[in-house]
């Protein structure tokens, strides 16, 4: 019964998560459309840092097809190496063999039976002559296997030589690309930065920033109502225990006030150099994957029993709406999306909806920045 229970669950399984998926993916269409007819200015930074992104993404893939590559070239080459010393071999010892029945004489049989010997050691020696051409005719197949065996190394050599061309090219064109993104981010910022430099804008910024992260939260959380998180163990039984996301210099913590407005931080601020791994706290489902004003590239990972973690800022994202993951996976690397003049990653937790104070959840401290 239980084997016949496996596909219809699995099915279930997998309907429920192309359910959660199609959600999401309808929120952050909703949301991209909201933010673009208020802000044409962030609609194009969002744009050109999911661009840098999925450039920087690439140019990791690339990176990392170019030293298999070069892996398998080496090997090869290794190959050819020991095929040719192989065959080295083979030739040595097949040519002493012709040249000692050169020496002896070409007509071994038929010197063999006009000898006057006894006709039993006659036979003997015949059959030791049929033994020494079958050995010999197996060498000289053996010399043309490894030659032909040398012919395929050379080709898989040559053709291993044309990708890690092609992908030094592939290579080369992403960095252009994002050196001109990387420009473009510098500009829209300065664009961004001269319509809101008055104090008084910085705070409105601020409070439209919580107030659509806030709004987020409220429509996963319904989502993820219909789809609760099958947790193994209790995340609030894990308060105490857990790792930091990444490890870093805590620049802002909890509470302290943004800049000296009268916003305060709902979350941590950790400085760290840019690609650093940024990895879930906790087993998960990831509920969002994508940009948010202010928070830049965001993961946001549902815990159930209405916990959440909030991972901004970000480089890249490596996680996928609907996925699950386990303590210690990558979900994103560190960056300063969002228009962020420091690389640093946002770190939250909530607990529907309201802000918690991460350093309670964690079992070392965070070293304080200068």
């Amino acid at each position: 019964m239980l084997l016949q229970a496996c596909p219809a669950v699995f099915a279930d399984t997998e309907k429920d998560l192309g359910q959660v998926r199609s959600r999401i993916g309808k929120l952050e269409k909703d949301i991209s459309r909201s933010f673009a007819e208020r802000n044409k200015l962030q609609t194009r930074l969002a744009e050109i840092e999911r661009l840098t992104a999925r450039l920087q993404t690439n140019i990791v893939k690339l990176n990392a097809e170019r030293t298999q590559s070069e892996a398998r070239l080496r090997q090869l080459e290794q190959d050819k190496l020991d095929q040719l010393e192989a065959l080295k071999n083979e030739k040595n010892d097949l040519a002493a063999q012709v040249y000692a029945a050169y020496v002896g004489g070409r007509q071994e049989k038929i010197k063999l039976l006009l000898t006057q010997r006894d006709p039993s050691e006659l036979g003997r020696v015949a059959v030791y002559y049929s033994y020494l051409n079958q050995h010999r005719l197996a060498q000289i197949d053996r010399v043309n296997a490894l030659l032909s065996t040398l012919d395929q190394l050379t080709a898989q050599a040559d053709l291993e030589n044309q990708t890690i061309k092609r992908l030094q090219r592939q290579r080369h064109q992403e960095l252009e690309s994002l050196k001109v993104a990387r420009k473009e981010r510098t500009r829209a910022i300065a664009a961004l930065t001269s319509k809101i430099d008055s104090g008084a804008g910085q705070v409105a910024q601020l409070k439209s920033e919580e107030a659509r992260l806030l709004k987020l939260i409220q429509e996963i959380e319904q989502i993820m109502q219909d789809f609760p998180v099958g947790s193994r163990s209790s995340f609030a039984k894990l308060k105490g225990e857990l790792a930091w996301p990444t490890q870093g210099i805590l620049l802002a913590d909890f509470g302290q006030s943004r800049g000296g407005s009268s916003m305060s931080w709902d979350g941590v601020l950790i400085g760290a150099e840019r690609g650093t791994k940024v990895r879930a706290v906790a087993r998960g489902r990831v509920a969002y994957a994508d940009w948010l004003p202010g928070q830049g590239l965001l993961v946001v990972l549902e815990h159930g029993e209405n916990y959440f973690s909030l991972y901004g800022r970000n480089d890249t994202v490596t996680a996928k709406p609907g996925d699950w993951v386990e303590a210690g996976d990558t979900v994103a690397t560190v960056g300063d999306s969002g228009g962020q003049s420091q690389v640093a990653l946002y770190f939250g937790l909530r607990r529907k909806g309201t802000p918690v104070n991460p350093r309670k959840w964690f079992k070392a401290r965070l070293k304080k920045g200068r």
